[in-house]
């Protein structure tokens, strides 16, 4: 599977939350936490720190679980999502200093923005537009054909882009690069 790649360092912005169906729920465990959650939607992430798997799936649900070394008595990660139509507003907080990784899953479906502090970040499975940031760490985001792409646009303060779909490669300070295709989605990425 081709996929896109950084590791660096940079910056957060915040994003309005919606306000329908809340879901709170403190002390994720390695037992899923779900609830529906349209395909086609839009779904806007703020997520701890930490190692997270984002995985595109069949149904119109999301689910969250702890998978980490510490999921097995539970974590004091706290998960809040709320929905209003077709829109999705997920904050998932807390969670132990170290070993704290999470798996969550979307419909397979779904333009995505995430924001993250810090950490290791794994999107695969997931059609749509693509808007993430996080702040230092690893992002991977499988892509799949870069031509389903009709804008791309990709950055790091500090460290490696590998853009094998889209033919970049870079590494250093201060590197980016912007592309295009005849896709239907786009692809934001910044550290």
């Amino acid at each position: 599977m081709k996929k896109l790649l950084f590791a660096a360092l940079t910056g957060l912005l915040p994003v309005t939350a919606f306000a329908q169906k809340p879901m709170d729920v403190r002390g994720l465990g390695k037992e899923w936490v779900e609830t529906e959650f349209p395909a086609k939607g839009e779904l806007y992430m703020d997520l701890a720190s930490g190692g997270v798997h984002v995985v595109g799936s069949e149904d119109g649900k999301v689910r969250i679980r702890a998978t980490g070394k510490r999921a097995e008595g539970g974590t004091d990660a706290r998960v809040r999502f709320q929905t209003s139509g077709q829109k999705g507003d997920l904050r998932l907080t807390g969670g132990p200093d170290d070993h704290f990784e999470y798996e969550i899953q979307i419909p397979k479906v779904t333009d995505l923005t995430v924001r993250m502090g810090a950490g290791e970040l794994n999107v695969e499975g997931v059609t749509g537009n693509k808007d993430v940031r996080v702040h230092a760490g690893e992002v991977r985001i499988h892509v799949g054909d870069g031509e389903a792409y009709r804008y791309v646009k990709a950055s790091v303060w500090a460290g490696e882009i590998h853009g094998g779909p889209f033919g970049e490669g870079k590494e250093g300070l201060f590197r980016s690069f912007k592309a295009g295709g005849s896709g239907q989605y786009e692809l934001q990425v910044r550290l």
